[in-house]
């Protein structure tokens, strides 16, 4: 690649603190309960005060305290406090990767933002304390608002997207409200409730990943709303450089953003295999061959550009049997969002539907490097030999001939899936 495309436009990260960024269970539980045995009130569990988390202080005390009168309750909050802060300066950490991730969004532009449930005094302490408060221009607490909704909402005023992040079902709740894609910190005190959210991530090294991933659908929804065409999304590349994934993490993006979508996949209009394998010339019959495009445009792209709603049936070919025994039902209408996702995609007669084309960019190398991790096992050493004759020439032929990448609105480096880029130029 020849560089990396910057963006002034980058969404705002949101970040939520306890069970996110801080690991607040390893100060807070045994506070908690040493607290709870001094006051004579209940025991509580370490799981029991986890799915307390993330409440405001006010409604975590009620949980605890009950029917305490307000002198009893004041003093019961100073003892929580005592505790805690005797527990501070050995155990306040931030998860293990948190100060990495932070230290790459902040140095790759991104603009960072805290919004807690938790008191604003305390997130600018704990932020401090674990030297991490100069990466975030903006601290919100949500603590004298109904919710996060509110705060989220005044986060988002100078920008034209967010992305919150955190552990909670309402941290999810509130990100959907405001019509922006959030990430679940899998590793938080969310347990299910991070099905919630609209992607996961098992360490903050994955929130990075969904991080910039959503930054690049940013990126294709400004270009969509700058389209006055039928809003059809093509997502093409050469093989295993990641299409279906991408479009289908896409896809989730739009429906956060309060979007009507549909994804269509080109391998399920794949022709017989006596039909891709007609001719002489193997290479140049799978590209003529291989999909059934005039079908694709007469039954969806070609009434969709028209203006009409679309609500079909197909039956389709089971690539495996090679028989017509799969069906899909494609409903659509003109505030339908299409991602159309597959190799040889941008031709006739299909090329002059797409209103922004999308180009993942991957070496041939790093084809055949995942071509042997995720197709030996299901067919076996010698089919890394067919894309070294057949597939790979196919897509070089393709290059040569239609040049996506130069055509391409929106062209991806997506060499390193864990870090996809824009970039500015192709090779």
């Amino acid at each position: 690649m020849d560089s990396i495309a910057s963006d002034s436009r980058k969404p705002l990260v949101i970040f939520d603190l306890d069970g996110t960024l801080f690991q607040s269970d390893l100060v807070w539980v045994e506070a908690i309960q040493q607290a709870l045995a001094d006051a004579g009130l209940p025991h509580k569990s370490r799981d029991q005060l986890l799915s307390y988390f993330g409440d405001s202080p006010k409604v975590l005390i009620a949980k605890l305290t009950s029917d305490l009168p307000k002198r009893k309750l004041r003093k019961f909050f100073r003892l929580i406090q005592k505790y805690g802060n005797s527990r501070m300066e050995k155990h306040a950490k931030l998860y293990d990767g948190v100060d990495k991730m932070l230290a790459e969004l902040h140095s790759r532009g991104f603009p960072l933002a805290l919004c807690t449930n938790g008191r604003g005094k305390y997130a600018a302490y704990i932020l401090k304390k674990l030297r991490i408060n100069d990466y975030f221009t903006q601290i919100k607490s949500a603590e004298k608002r109904e919710s996060k909704t509110g705060a989220i909402k005044e986060l988002l005023r100078k920008y034209s997207d967010g992305i919150m992040v955190g552990d909670r079902r309402n941290d999810f709740e509130a990100a959907r409200e405001n019509y922006i894609p959030s990430i679940a910190a899998g590793y938080g005190f969310g347990g299910d409730e991070v099905e919630l959210a609209d992607y996961a991530a098992r360490t903050p090294a994955e929130i990075l990943t969904n991080v910039m991933r959503i930054s690049i659908f940013h990126a294709i929804e400004i270009k969509l709303k700058e389209s006055s065409s039928a809003q059809v999304v093509g997502v093409n590349g050469v093989d295993t450089s990641g299409k279906t994934s991408f479009a289908i993490e896409f896809e989730k993006y739009l429906r956060s953003r309060g979007k009507k979508t549909i994804l269509i996949l080109l391998d399920d209009f794949h022709n017989p295999r006596t039909v891709r394998s007609s001719g002489k010339d193997p290479v140049q019959s799978y590209i003529e061959n291989a999909f059934n495009l005039e079908l694709l445009e007469e039954k969806i792209l070609r009434p969709m550009s028209q203006g009409q709603t679309v609500d079909t049936k197909l039956k389709l070919l089971d690539l495996e049997s090679d028989e017509f025994t799969k069906v899909r039902r494609y409903q659509m209408d003109k505030d339908t969002v299409v991602i159309l996702e597959g190799v040889l995609l941008y031709r006739n007669p299909i090329d002059k539907y797409f209103s922004v084309r999308v180009f993942l960019d991957v070496d041939f190398d790093e084809v055949l490097r995942r071509a042997r991790s995720r197709d030996i096992t299901r067919f076996g050493p010698d089919f890394i030999e067919k894309y070294k004759t057949k597939y790979i020439p196919v897509q070089k032929r393709y290059l040569a001939e239609r040049k996506p990448l130069e055509r391409s609105d929106i062209v991806v480096d997506n060499n390193d899936f864990t870090r996809p880029c824009l970039v500015d130029k192709p090779r």
